[in-house]
């Protein structure tokens, strides 16, 4: 299991759709606000892991419209989460519990549309599995280890957004600015790439 962590523990520190939706969570609302989003998030990447561990992956990749419909759709959701930051910037303290329920609605398809991390987890896993008891502890030790380390990166981001808002808050409205353009940036790669 340590060699597992040790594997992708790094790989879930790298900045990617998960990690740059949790440091503009850490920058709009501060990390415990933010912290439904990101249970959202682990709970999405330990379903995609499951699914893909259990076959799901394969007929996406057997069937290559279906991972671009997902990929196309999650970039546009994605997209729509940029623009809809770009409009609210500064007015993240209105609607305080519907934005709540929101995030973790957002951050769980952001997590599971994500189609880097279904081919990601295709291959990653198989060395690591037991052949034989694909339903064991094993496997299951491996989703939880996988989410021990995204809720360590995710909660880096997530407070590395909020460290960077208080450093920065004359600059705020760009960093926002930026946050949102970067978001929408990765919405589009996912649509065009």
């Amino acid at each position: 299991m340590l060699l597992f962590f040790f594997t992708i523990f790094p790989i879930s520190l790298m900045p990617g759709i998960n990690m740059t939706y949790a440091l503009n969570l850490g920058i709009a609302r501060g990390y415990l606000r933010a912290l439904p989003a990101l249970l959202a998030q682990v709970l999405g990447v330990a379903a995609v892991a499951l699914a893909c561990i259990f076959g799901v992956a394969g007929i996406l990749l057997a069937h290559p419209a279906a991972l671009s419909a997902i990929k196309i759709l999650g970039g546009a959701y994605i997209f729509y989460l940029g623009v809809a930051t770009f409009l609210a910037r500064g007015n993240f303290k209105l609607q305080k519990q519907k934005r709540s329920e929101n995030i973790f609605f957002q951050g769980l398809v952001v997590a599971v549309s994500n189609p880097k991390a279904w081919i990601f987890f295709t291959a990653l896993f198989p060395p690591f599995l037991d052949a034989d008891n694909l339903f064991g502890a094993r496997t299951f030790a491996l989703v939880a280890t996988l989410c021990v380390s995204e809720s360590i990166c995710l909660s880096i981001y997530a407070l590395g957004g909020a460290v960077l808002k208080n450093l920065l808050k004359t600059h705020l409205k760009y960093l926002e600015i930026f946050c949102s353009v970067l978001m929408c940036a990765i919405g589009l790669w996912m649509i065009l790439g």
